[in-house]
């Protein structure tokens, strides 16, 4: 994992293994652009990013545009001048178990009501032209000090993560599995040592946004 954070650079010109030295990383993986639940993704992430920046935690999307198209959309989503990292071959979105999408994850029951009735689909958020692999699933990663410390593999394209938990992740040495809620599918690294991965939940998550 660390050559390959050290390989990740940001539009900034930054790899991930550095920042992550300097302070925490959520490095979240969007499906494509037009994507609607990336846009609600996007607009939640950006009510949160002074929480973020509060507690230390630099914010770093990876996606599968070039640079240029990527500063143009993030500016249009409000989060103009974020760091991020295009991954076109969407090689990285494996390196990180992100896999392709099922038809069932992609077009399930639970995604449409999902958009209906959060108002995605409708006029809030949209749907736009695909810019990447349309099967690529998404997936968030709380990494410090060149180690993941929690993680959320969307198991639905409309899931939703709960960043701030996974953040906490972060700022806790050994996470009592009791302060996570197991609802939200999240995984967290509970012995650095070790690097041991403990499952909370097999996502009986409410498939809320992402």
């Amino acid at each position: 994992m660390t050559d390959t954070l050290k390989e990740m650079k940001t539009n900034k010109g930054n790899n991930l293994y550095d920042l992550s030295m300097q302070h925490g990383v959520l490095v979240v993986f969007l499906r494509h652009f037009g994507c609607a639940f990336c846009r609600e993704a996007l607009h939640e992430l950006g009510e949160q990013k002074k929480t973020l920046v509060k507690s230390g935690v630099k914010l770093v999307f990876v996606h599968m545009s070039d640079d240029e198209t990527a500063d143009l959309f993030f500016k249009k989503m409000g989060l103009g001048g974020i760091e991020h990292v295009s991954d076109i071959q969407s090689k990285y979105y494996s390196k990180f178990g992100l896999v392709k999408a099922s038809f069932n994850q992609l077009f399930g029951l639970n995604n449409f009501i999902r958009g209906f009735t959060s108002g995605a689909f409708l006029g809030r958020y949209g749907i736009a032209n695909i810019a990447g692999d349309a099967f690529q699933m998404p997936g968030v990663f709380a990494i410090a000090q060149g180690q993941i410390k929690s993680s959320f593999k969307h198991k639905l394209i409309s899931d939703r993560p709960d960043y701030l938990q996974l953040v906490a992740a972060i700022h806790s040495r050994a996470l009592n599995n009791r302060n996570i809620n197991s609802a939200q599918g999240i995984v967290v690294v509970v012995s650095e040592n070790e690097n041991v991965e403990t499952s909370l939940a097999e996502t009986k998550a409410t498939h809320s946004p992402v």
